[in-house]
């Protein structure tokens, strides 16, 4: 049985229950039996076993307020009113985390993709620690976003001197120590064949666990030729967006300048410029790219319309 003060407090009173119950029962009166019952349901409804196989802590919540960690064992717990006293166990199991990274730019243009693999297990000292981080699933979280920019500042050089793309192939027990380093402050160990906790070499006090092993390769290469022929690909693109807005404005121009003077103050060259994107949009078969008439300033409307008109009216000359 465990020796913590609150099973050793509910062990005493389940004793004291019932040895309360059977000394009523043998002075003859009916009244023991509430003591002994009690006691006797305390004590079975309340026995729970904290693992050993494998290796297990439990923590202690009274009231919903966490207090101590207590080894594997036999254990009371009362979690009902109007007492609370409960506990929440966990297994002391290496847990395994693989994630990917991907389009890692590297020194000098280009990038790689990586993969990561990390080993660790719950620090038995710290399960508080573990639970506030929320768990495996956000120390896993706060594991992958703080190695994301890690490894990025390793490959662009930003910690150092940094690694072409071709380099960063063959660095990945380099980038696995700096990443250890990273995470507890010192150098990655040797591998053992079994595992020991060693504060101040594979602890990581802010997450609540111990690192066993970081292993991280690095694959996918995406040579800087082929994110340069992307750049090179939108450039071009933009220049002949460029060139073909400005023939449409230079089309607007010239509808504007032949004109009378008289028309011209009936709207404006931005019109006539909507006119025309819109007619070419309709021949590429895009349809109207702007709606003009009937919306928007009733003289720019007006003129537009004019516009059309007037071309209509020459072509049946």
């Amino acid at each position: 049985m465990s020796k913590d003060k609150y099973t050793q407090r509910l062990l005493w009173f389940c004793i004291t229950s019932v040895i309360c119950g059977l000394g009523l029962l043998l002075l003859g009166t009916l009244w023991g039996f509430l003591p002994l019952i009690l006691g006797t349901l305390m004590y079975v409804v309340g026995l729970y076993r904290i693992k050993s196989e494998p290796y297990s802590v439990g923590l202690f919540t009274v009231k919903g307020k966490r207090t101590k960690v207590v080894a594997e064992g036999y254990i009371l717990r009362a979690n009902y009113w109007p007492l609370y006293i409960d506990i929440e166990e966990f297994e002391l199991r290496r847990q395994d985390f693989d994630f990917k990274i991907e389009n890692i730019p590297c020194k000098g243009g280009g990038a790689v993709d990586g993969e990561f693999s990390f080993k660790y297990i719950m620090d038995k000292n710290r399960v508080t620690v573990f639970t506030d981080n929320k768990g495996k699933e956000g120390v896993e979280s706060q594991i992958q976003d703080q190695t994301k920019p890690t490894v990025r500042d390793i490959a662009i050089g930003a910690t150092g001197n940094g690694f072409t793309w071709e380099e960063m192939r063959t660095s990945g027990k380099h980038v696995s120590n700096l990443l250890w380093r990273e995470f507890t402050g010192s150098n990655m160990p040797p591998m053992r064949q079994a595992f020991e906790p060693r504060p101040g070499i594979n602890d990581v006090p802010n997450l609540g666990i111990n690192l066993v092993a970081i292993n991280a390769t690095f694959t996918g290469i995406k040579p800087l030729e082929d994110a340069l022929d992307e750049a090179n690909a939108e450039t071009k693109r933009q220049q002949q967006e460029q060139v073909r807005l400005d023939k449409q404005m230079a089309r607007a121009q010239k509808i504007y300048d032949a004109l009378p003077e008289a028309e011209k103050t009936k709207s404006s060259l931005g019109a006539i410029i909507l006119r025309v994107i819109n007619a070419d949009a309709i021949r590429a078969g895009q349809g109207e790219v702007v709606q003009v008439t009937g919306s928007g300033n009733p003289r720019d409307a007006a003129f537009a319309e004019y516009v059309d008109n007037n071309q209509k009216r020459k072509k049946r000359k």
